[in-house]
């Protein structure tokens, strides 16, 4: 796991950016999502990839947690606006016909 970390932070430079973000969709795309849903690994990767669309919206958008149970109720709010970053991550890693988590984080952010 270190490993994989060690790669997405250097190779991608997850910085907790828009971009850091995008370029982590195109690698979903690229290289992943068949994998993913093949080999069962949807739920544990929906965990970490909407953690990390989460503190994108933290960082970016002065956003807060909310943690509930089930997890994947969990939440963001930025300003007045609630999001949740593991409904878009498993919406996102399940179909390629999703929006996108971070044009939903470009948008939101430009109000």
């Amino acid at each position: 796991e270190m490993c994989i970390r060690y790669r997405y932070q250097t190779e991608l430079n997850m910085d907790y950016s828009v971009e850091s973000l995008e370029r982590f969709e195109a690698n979903i795309d690229d290289e992943y999502r068949d994998f993913l849903r093949t080999e069962g690994l949807l739920d544990a990767n929906t965990e970490a990839f909407g953690a990390y669309i989460g503190e994108v919206l933290v960082h970016q958008g002065a956003g807060a947690w909310s943690i509930n149970e089930p997890r994947a109720e969990s939440s963001v709010e930025v300003g007045s606006r609630r999001y949740q970053p593991l409904r878009m991550a498993r919406a996102f890693l399940e179909s390629s016909e999703a929006l996108r988590p971070s044009a939903l984080i470009r948008r939101a952010l430009a109000h």
